[in-house]
Order: structure tokens, then sequence, then C-alpha cells
């Protein structure tokens, strides 16, 4: 099973931002944008040196483009163990990294598209596909305390 949240959609995917935060987290933000606008932003974390921070952003649609950017105010990027990583989870729990890193100036940015497993985002146009009712009969042989069961 997943640790992360799955999409029930093939048209979507559950985006996050894993941070190992360093000595100055304060000095660290981050935010994620598309085309037209910021979406999501986060940092300065003023009270949590040392901290792992998984910052589920929510889900985003297949298909579209966003550029996730994180700078240092000390310039110097994360020291020690420290990073960051984007990443997104699809409907089949397949986990893609689209950007990561820890050593960088005052800033880094990555462009990246959201893309599914599921048929190379849509279904090809030879596949049909049918519904159909299923029955499941299950035979229970119950003890003498039938309202327990």
């Amino acid at each position: 099973a997943s640790p992360y949240i799955v999409p029930t959609s093939c048209n979507e995917v559950e985006l996050y931002v894993e941070l190992q935060l360093d000595n100055d987290p304060y000095s660290i933000r981050w935010e994620l944008a598309n085309t037209d606008e910021e979406i999501y932003s986060g940092g300065q974390y003023y009270s949590r040196p040392f901290a792992l921070v998984l910052e589920h952003l929510g889900s985003y649609p297949v298909g579209e483009t966003y550029v996730f950017g994180i700078s240092d105010s000390f310039g110097d990027g994360f020291h020690g163990d420290g990073y960051y990583k984007v990443f997104y989870v699809t409907s089949d729990a397949n986990v893609t990294i689209v950007a990561e890193g820890q050593r960088f100036d005052r800033k880094a940015k990555t462009t990246f598209t959201t893309e599914s497993n599921c048929f190379g985002s849509s279904l090809p146009t030879n596949v049909t596909l049918e519904c159909f009712e299923a029955y499941v009969y299950m035979n229970l042989r119950l003890d003498g305390y039938p309202e327990e069961t």
C-alpha cells in the first residue's frame, strides 16, 4: 500500500513537496505556479530546524505544466543532509520525482508536466470498455450466535 494519497482517476495526480530542513529553515521559501499564477507556497519554517516536512499540495490535472521554485535567502541551499524533493503520485500508486536538490545558489527552478500511467494519459481509440453486473453469492454456516456474525 502506498503511504501517500493515491488518486482514483487517471486524469489527476496528487502532488507533494518533501523538505529535509537544515539549521537555517527560516531562509527557505518555495512556490508552485502554473503559467498564470502562484498556486501554492511555503517556507520560512522558523521553529523547525532539521525537521522533515512533507506537504501534500492536493490534486492536480494530468497534462498541465507547472513551475516549482525554491529560494534560500542566505544563498547556499541546504546544509548537511538537507534536501528538497517534489513528486507526484498517479492512480496506480507510481511515484514520479520531478524536482530534487540540495545545494543551489539563491534560487532553483524546475518546470514539469504531470503525466498519467493509465494507457499513456488517455485510452487508445481501439479499446472498448464494457460494464456488466456481477453477483456474489455467499453460503454462510452460522453458529449458535448468529447475531454476532
